[in-house]
């Protein structure tokens, strides 16, 4: 392509003239592009599908602004020719590393396909991209969710939580879930507490803390412990000189405070119970 080529190639051409110009001009990469663009306009869709995948043949590398992968997703598009769709995309972001819009397409298509792995794969790119971007999150979440991965699912709904969701309420209650699954059960307390001070008369959240409380009481159970008057009349071992009685004094108060959060924790059970009745 030499300057006397874009000098014959006025911006304000109607669409006739620039297909004549095209023609008189095979394999311009310029001029193809500003056919096809003109097409799109014109919602002559399958002519511009057409000619994109011939600039595509010509100028398979080239994905920079303006490119013929991101118009022929959009002409796919419009014709709702998903499987199309999707299969440039996966082209397009095979070339770029960062196209945000392109990615985030193809993850929305991955979801509304159940395509759950991919989902997870293009959402993680996008947050290699940035970060701080809630809806790969989101998605992450609710992808390990379909594949039964908590372990997956947890990260995601803590970064949610950070980025202030729109639904509190519904983010620490599927994240207290999550750690219940993983046996979590005092962080799950702590999530579906937040979910119910978000919401009080969430009655999914209700019936979680019981399932939690539960848990922690039969962990409780099964768990050998010392009371405070053993730990109070213990003698520090020969080979632990510094465990001083004030120390011992001290394990006494730690385990009297866990006496307590047991008895919040049944009067939390009956507050439940009577919401739920």
């Amino acid at each position: 392509m030499c300057s006397s080529d874009l000098a014959d190639l006025p911006r304000d051409m109607d669409l006739v003239t620039l297909m004549l110009w095209v023609k008189t001009h095979p394999s311009h990469f310029v001029g193809m592009s500003r056919l096809a663009v003109a097409l799109i306009r014109q919602k002559q869709w399958n002519e511009a599908k057409t000619l994109l995948k011939e600039i595509i043949a010509l100028f398979p590398e080239y994905h920079e602004g303006g490119n013929a992968y991101t118009l022929l997703a959009q002409v796919h598009r419009e014709l709702g020719e998903t499987k199309e769709e999707r299969a440039v995309l996966e082209q397009l972001t095979a070339l770029s590393d960062d196209d945000v819009d392109a990615l985030d397409r193809l993850m929305d298509l991955s979801i509304e396909q159940e395509d759950w792995i991919a989902a997870l794969n293009t959402a993680d790119r996008l947050l290699g991209i940035n970060p701080l971007i809630a809806a790969p999150h989101r998605v992450i979440a609710t992808a390990a969710e379909q594949l039964n991965d908590s372990r997956r699912a947890i990260p995601a709904l803590r970064a949610l939580v950070a980025l202030d969701p729109i639904d509190p309420a519904g983010v620490h209650f599927r994240l207290a879930v999550h750690l219940t699954e993983q046996s979590e059960f005092s962080a799950a307390r702590r999530e579906v507490l937040r979910a119910l001070e978000e919401a009080p008369r969430f009655r999914a959240a209700h019936r979680q803390l019981l399932v939690i409380l539960e848990e922690i009481e039969r962990t409780e159970k099964t768990t050998p412990s010392r009371s405070a008057a053993e730990l109070e009349t213990d003698t520090p071992p020969r080979d632990a000189p510094g465990k001083t009685a004030e120390s011992v004094a001290n394990k006494a108060g730690e385990l009297r405070s866990e006496e307590h959060t047991s008895e919040l924790q049944s009067r939390s059970d009956l507050v439940c119970r009577l919401l739920l009745d």
